[in-house]
């Protein structure tokens, strides 16, 4: 089980694994960004780029803790790192 400090301080009452917190985020991007082309806030081509990059990327676990400690929870680094994938 992968533990980078997202979740800490881990009292949540069970074991969560930052690894599949992070896969987790990372479909609900992909998510999002299918739905705005569908509504056509992007385009379809970039909702596709957000879906490839994500299949294949693993973020950067250590600047997603340091941020998660900055912003209280890691979603702000995760979507930035992404964009500068995407």
């Amino acid at each position: 089980m992968a533990d980078h400090g997202l979740l800490s301080p881990r009292d949540h009452g069970r074991d969560l694994d930052d690894d599949a917190l992070v896969r987790a985020m990372l479909a609900v991007e992909v998510a999002w960004a299918g739905a705005l082309a569908d509504v056509g806030a992007v385009t379809r081509a970039h909702a596709e780029a957000v879906a490839t990059v994500v299949a294949g990327w693993n973020p950067d676990m250590d600047a997603l803790a340091k941020g998660s400690m900055k912003a209280g929870n890691p979603v702000p680094s995760l979507v930035a790192e992404l964009r500068e994938e995407v």
